[in-house]
């Protein structure tokens, strides 16, 4: 159900309870979708970036939608890069930025793969020439029936499905609005990490405010998921779940290291293209979420523990403000690489509440009690933990 948001409340997911998915929007307008795969975004002068300077080479116009998966086993690092497909009637400024963003990503935190990313435009003929091409891979490797397939992602009734994704980006352009919606969709059992992403039109900046930097941003937390999921080995459902953890963690996790580490390669000038100066800076981003995350909590949920925040509660988006929060606040008071180097490489051996001792050297319930404090200083003196 898409919901309109501030520019202080900018993110939203959702997480089907039914094989783990994440969606993230853009910043004003968004939806989320979940999956359904069997078995499992003020004028200016200023040009918006495009991703033309980013060096990449764009996608081909015609794809080969049976090209070979890389060989890996899950959570192993490869070498080949991620397999992209794109809508026919999609700019080369968006082929480039997705596959640049996704690089990058890689690039920063280990290239986990296989990874496919299926991107929709706004013409519906060339989403179900798309489609096609999606349920003829799903046949081939034996994971879906190409009529089975077909049939489902091309309903238009849909909430799940490759169409739902073209209609996102349809109603954006016919109502002049940004919204997207973008997911990690699995599939643990096919060994993949499938994500689909309705039109990012921050690649062609249609929109105002909505640039190319936002676009990647976005890639990049979807990205960190893939990097999450990679870390958790066993296909059972609600084992996957519960190692995971709480909303908070998962999703302020992926927020905050996709702004921080964009801002920071942005800055040493390893990501391109550079931002423009109205895209507001890391640190713009982490006070409105201090003052939106708050808000939203005290409104939505005034009863509710910052740490019991699931999906379902109407101050979920709480969980991703105060989430990237959270992070920022193990990373201040621990070490920065805490959560890639020590927390994700134990947690499905030691659980997730022991891995996170083990990575943050406080039990969840006693980083709890200190993290309720932490909000409850001075604005100046929150701000002061995060990194330069």
């Amino acid at each position: 159900m898409p919901l309109i948001e501030t520019i202080a409340q900018s993110n939203g997911k959702n997480r089907a309870m039914k094989n783990t998915h994440f969606c993230y929007a853009s910043i004003l307008f968004f939806g989320c979708q979940s999956p359904a795969e069997p078995n499992d975004l003020a004028s200016s002068d200023e040009a918006v970036n495009t991703p033309s300077d980013t060096g990449i080479t764009p996608s081909p116009k015609i794809q080969d939608c049976l090209s070979p998966a890389p060989k890996s086993m899950w959570g192993e690092i490869i070498e080949a890069p991620a397999q992209t497909f794109f809508s026919a009637d999609l700019s080369d400024g968006v082929r480039q930025g997705i596959d640049a963003g996704l690089l990058a990503a890689a690039q920063a935190w280990g290239n986990y793969g296989p990874v496919e990313y299926w991107v929709l435009g706004t013409d519906t003929d060339a989403a179900l020439e798309l489609i096609d091409c999606y349920c003829e891979r799903r046949d081939a490797f034996g994971q879906w029936s190409h009529e089975s397939c077909v049939s489902h992602h091309s309903a238009t009734d849909g909430e799940h499905n490759l169409m739902s994704y073209l209609l996102v980006g349809q109603q954006a352009v016919e109502d002049n609005i940004p919204m997207g919606s973008m997911g990690l969709n699995g599939n643990r059992d096919w060994g993949i990490h499938t994500f689909t992403s309705s039109y990012p039109f921050g690649f062609d900046g249609i929109f105002e405010y909505i640039e190319a930097a936002e676009e990647t941003k976005t890639v990049f937390h979807e990205y960190f998921h893939a990097v999450q999921s990679a870390h958790i080995y066993t296909k059972d459902y609600q084992h996957r779940e519960a190692l995971m953890g709480p909303t908070w963690f998962v999703e302020g996790g992926a927020e905050y290291m996709a702004d921080y580490t964009t801002s920071r390669m942005w800055s040493d000038g390893t990501l391109l293209p550079t931002p423009s100066s109205n895209h507001p800076s890391f640190e713009q981003r982490m006070e409105w979420r201090m003052i939106g995350g708050k808000e939203n909590l005290a409104t939505h949920c005034p009863d509710m523990a910052f740490e019991d925040i699931t999906y379902q509660d109407p101050c979920r988006y709480a969980a991703y403000e105060l989430g990237a929060w959270a992070i920022a606040y193990l990373h201040a008071t621990t070490k920065p690489n805490q959560l890639l180097e020590v927390f994700y490489p134990n947690l499905e051996a030691l659980g997730w509440e022991a891995a996170f001792e083990t990575a943050f050297g406080v039990s969840p319930e006693s980083f709890y009690e200190d993290f309720d404090d932490f909000l409850s200083l001075s604005l100046a003196d929150q701000m002061a933990i995060l990194p330069n």
